[in-house]
């Protein structure tokens, strides 16, 4: 990272249960395979928490599609980053200092994919009034009597559709719970 850039983000709790992203990086197998088997590619983990394993658990999942995939940890606080090191194997597992300043820890090597899962919760209103608007969607398909949750999940993701965001809704991906924006929240 260059010595005057300072990280982007707030800390978070960092308190990410084992095995509590697996259905996002199963979707990410499901969604990304095409770029990801291709080459030697980076797939960066912004907020890694306090202990490196959803980081480590993504890596090991992804490397199902590419045995060359390399993953970058990026973590806000210093002491998590410290405690990551241990499981670092460069190039193929490295954790640095940051935030979403991405652009200046990796500097001209391009992420195949950037996973920020849980620290999106922390931030701006554009942010918030897309959950908001979620929630909305979730609370529009139970007064139409949809209790199912899948059925409420695929009339909720139409209705962020809708209301303008980016969604992707393709059947495949709706079907298997899965909410894929095609432009970012975050500018």
């Amino acid at each position: 990272m260059a010595k005057h850039t300072k990280p982007q983000g707030q800390r978070t709790r960092g308190k990410t249960a084992l095995n509590r992203l697996r259905q996002v990086d199963n979707y990410i197998r499901l969604a990304w395979a095409h770029p990801l088997s291709v080459g030697v590619p980076l797939a960066v983990d912004i907020g890694y928490g306090e202990y490196a394993r959803t980081a480590l658990e993504m890596h090991q999942r992804l490397l199902q599609i590419n045995p060359r995939l390399r993953l970058l940890g990026i973590e806000i606080d210093q002491t998590r980053v410290m405690n990551a090191l241990p499981h670092a194997n460069p190039p193929q597992i490295d954790f640095r200092l940051g935030g979403f300043n991405v652009g200046d820890i990796i500097k001209h090597e391009p992420a195949t994919l950037i996973r920020a899962y849980n620290v999106l919760r922390q931030y701006d209103e554009s942010v918030s009034a897309f959950f908001r608007t979620w929630e909305r969607g979730l609370s529009l398909a139970r007064g139409a009597g949809m209790y199912q949750n899948r059925r409420r999940w695929v009339y909720a993701v139409r209705h962020l559709h809708e209301c303008g965001y980016a969604i992707d809704t393709r059947r495949r991906i709706m079907g298997r719970g899965f909410l894929a924006l095609n432009h970012p929240l975050l500018g």
